[in-house]
């Protein structure tokens, strides 16, 4: 058994009161103890004999704590989206006029259906991650946009192989071919209530967990209803009612006569209803958003005071809402629907956990999941203010996994230095960042951390624990304790420092790093692995997050040499300063022969700078490298312009300044202070990358310059290109040398 110890929780939402300066005990996936601090037992029979002999503790830094949330009603398998109908309605269309335009159900019912089933699963992953990292781990979801049998049980099997995928949330299956009569079966009703109700069977045995029927006017009535929903009970699936949504009817009062597990949306439930439900012990489940839209008031308060369990939902779909943080229902919640915070929270915990009826779920008890959110705050009344409150930190079933971090997400280029020691079975993962290319808010927390602030420093190493995985085998190893340090190198970077747990002595290790999802696609992470059986290095960028790490194994000679191949390709074609001197140096033309020239001259001088620097023979200041390749920049330029320079001797101003650019392509290099024994293997594949990203340039460049060679447009192109280079360069220059 696996033990956790969650400490300095500064309040935690129990599903059912708040405490302050909490603590949390985990044995695998379930709650094993929970209580204020002061009240930790030293002992919990069946878990831990001795509570400082846990295998894990985790310092929250003050934050809120609840249960993880649970969405109690979407529908997320479906192709397409509805957003032209969507702007139809807002301006006051009909749904006649709607449907006329060719919306409406049936329209996203002909996209999915026209969807091939790789598409639609990969879409269908991509919303129900979305969840998950914002804090939702249980979510019930419909079928509902196939209308035939195949489709439809696909449907289903597709939700329950989803739902074994890693950062996945738990899924609640929903069988819900009852959402409308497909146009194939127009004049033929009775037949098509007959299939669904056939295939309540098949759907459960596949593992469907409820049937719903959609029970409004135009749709189905409470008879087809009624048959539909005792057809899915035989087969052992709980019945559910979409009810009183569209029109005031009698489905909520059939849900009443049913013991539905629950009757959902209720926008025209009557006084009556609340009062069948509530004898009835039906669950309801509310949605903000589509009430807001429609300007509908479900009865809250009434159910409320009547005693019936209420849950939340987001009512995803694609004619309704794109909502996936059930965070942003509860701040609805109380915004429109009148609930306080604290019945909002239960609500979308434990409310949810009686819709679904699961009571495994919901409540911070003894024995349920340990399925529980840090969040971005550290007092419950964010829900309010945030309008979307963000996790730190999400655990399914007691693991750590991703939090969400989107609003650290930006597209700049940076480079990061990770320092991976393994010793026995501990990994000490440190990275090092440059402060000045991280996103706006991901600095200010960096500045905060520094000033001291726990719940800021928790918030970055969090970074690690969730965004770095590391793999002893076949076992992923705990993210623990950590630090964060100003850089040993640079007094403008920092360093974040996570010791992971891996259970056993680690001789084989799998890095994953997902850091490039806040850093941006043009993030780069240079690591040096240090084991007692030698050191290796790798290049991460976004199409190669994962290696293996097996030290004696030769193969991965190669998989690091290819690595830094790669990095030096993408350094070069992304280094606009350095392919603006080469094309500078390229546009007077000249033979063939002068080119060559000018090409080799410029490849020898930065190797041999590039390999002088990274080795550390010579190294000057990267204020003083920058500064003078900007220069470079403008004095080719200026050159082309003004002095009319001999082509056959040009080599010699390529070979100068050559050597100045080796020391520019050596910073990304150096700071990783690999050991020389590989460092070479290292430094030859970065350097062959430069070399082919450059001939790549020159290769499309060149037939362009001889194109125009002895044009009348050749003078002019050289003329304006130099001037613009000229200008590109004093700028940079300027820039380096003062700013």
């Amino acid at each position: 058994m696996t033990v956790r110890l969650l400490t300095n929780i500064g309040r935690l939402w129990t599903g059912s009161e708040i405490l302050s300066n909490a603590a949390i005990v985990t044995g695998d996936d379930r709650i094993a103890w929970v209580g204020p601090a002061a009240e930790l037992p030293q002992r919990i029979p069946g878990v831990v004999d001795d509570i400082v002999d846990v295998d894990h503790v985790e310092n929250l830094g003050g934050g809120l704590v609840t249960p993880g949330l649970i969405d109690a009603h979407t529908h997320p398998v479906y192709a397409g989206n509805r957003w032209a109908e969507l702007a139809m309605r807002s301006n006051g269309s009909s749904p006649a006029e709607i449907a006329a335009a060719g919306g409406g159900v049936a329209s996203t019912v002909t996209v999915t259906r026209g969807t091939d089933p790789w598409t639609l699963c990969n879409g269908v992953r991509a919303r129900l991650g979305r969840w998950l990292r914002s804090g939702t781990t249980t979510l019930e979801a419909k079928t509902g946009y196939h209308l035939t049998r195949d489709g439809e049980l696909a449907d289903v099997r597709m939700l329950r192989g989803l739902e074994g995928e890693q950062g996945m949330p738990r899924v609640h299956v929903t069988f819900m071919a009852a959402h409308a009569v497909p146009p194939e079966f127009f004049g033929r009703r009775h037949d098509y209530i007959d299939a669904v109700s056939s295939w309540c069977a098949d759907a459960a045995a596949i593992g469907a967990d409820s049937v719903d029927v959609y029970c409004e006017e135009g749709r189905f009535s409470e008879d087809e209803a009624r048959w539909i929903l005792a057809a899915g009970r035989r087969s052992g699936l709980l019945p559910r009612l979409h009810a009183c949504g569209d029109s005031r009817t009698g489905a909520a009062g059939l849900a009443a006569e049913l013991g539905c597990a629950s009757a959902d949306i209720l926008h025209e439930a009557t006084e009556e209803d609340v009062a069948a439900l509530a004898q009835a012990g039906v669950a309801a489940v509310v949605c903000p958003s589509p009430a807001l839209q429609t300007s509908a008031r479900p009865p809250v308060r009434d159910l409320l005071d009547k005693g019936v369990a209420v849950a939340l939902g987001t009512d995803h779909a694609p004619g309704v809402t794109g909502i996936t943080s059930m965070s942003l229902v509860i701040s609805l919640a109380v915004a429109y629907f009148g609930m306080s915070v604290e019945e909002a929270l239960r609500a979308a915990t434990i409310g949810g956990a009686h819709a679904l009826r699961a009571p495994d779920r919901g409540a911070m008890v003894r024995g349920r999941l340990a399925d529980m959110v840090l969040w971005d705050a550290d007092h419950e009344g964010a829900f309010v203010w945030s309008y979307g409150l963000t996790p730190r930190r999400v655990w399914l079933g007691g693991l750590l996994l991703a939090a969400a971090t989107s609003a650290w997400a930006h597209a700049g280029g940076s480079t990061g230095y990770a320092s991976i020691t393994i010793s026995r079975s501990t990994v000490r993962y440190s990275l090092t960042l440059p402060i000045s290319t991280l996103p706006s808010e991901l600095a200010e927390v960096v500045r905060l951390a520094q000033t001291g602030s726990p719940l800021n420093r928790e918030k970055l190493l969090d970074l690690i624990r969730t965004k770095i995985v590391l793999r002893a085998k076949d076992t992923r190893c705990e993210p623990g304790p950590g630090q964060v340090l100003p850089s040993a190198h640079d007094a403008t970077s920092f360093t974040m420092l996570v010791d992971f747990a891996c259970g056993s002595v680690v001789r084989e290790l799998i890095v994953q790093d997902n850091i490039f999802d806040m850093l941006g696609s043009d993030h780069h992470t240079l690591a040096k692995v240090e084991a007692p059986g030698g050191t290796q290095q790798f290049a991460f960028a976004p199409d190669t997050r994962e290696a293996r790490f097996a030290f004696g194994d030769s193969g991965d000679l190669a998989h690091s040499t290819g690595s830094f191949f790669v990095m030096g390709v993408h350094h070069i074609l992304s280094g606009y300063d350095h392919l603006l001197f080469l094309v500078g140096l390229l546009l007077p033309g000249g033979g063939l022969l002068s080119l060559a020239k000018i090409i080799t001259a410029f490849t020898i001088a930065h190797s041999v700078t590039l390999s002088l620097a990274v080795l550390q023979i010579i190294t000057l200041p990267d204020r003083l490298i920058e500064a003078v390749i900007a220069l470079s920049i403008a004095f080719v330029a200026a050159e082309n312009l003004f002095l009319n320079p001999a082509v056959s001797r040009r080599w010699l101003v390529s070979f100068a300044f050559g050597l100045v650019h080796g020391f520019g392509f050596s910073s990304a290099l150096r700071e990783l202070n690999l050991p020389a024994h590989g460092l070479l293997v290292s430094l030859f594949g970065f350097n062959a990358g430069v070399e082919v990203g450059q001939g790549l340039v020159v290769a499309i460049a060149l037939p362009l310059l001889v194109l125009l060679r002895k044009t009348r447009w050749e003078r002019r192109m050289v003329w304006s290109s130099s001037l613009a280079i000229l200008l590109v360069g004093v700028v940079l220059f300027v820039e380096r040398a003062f700013f």
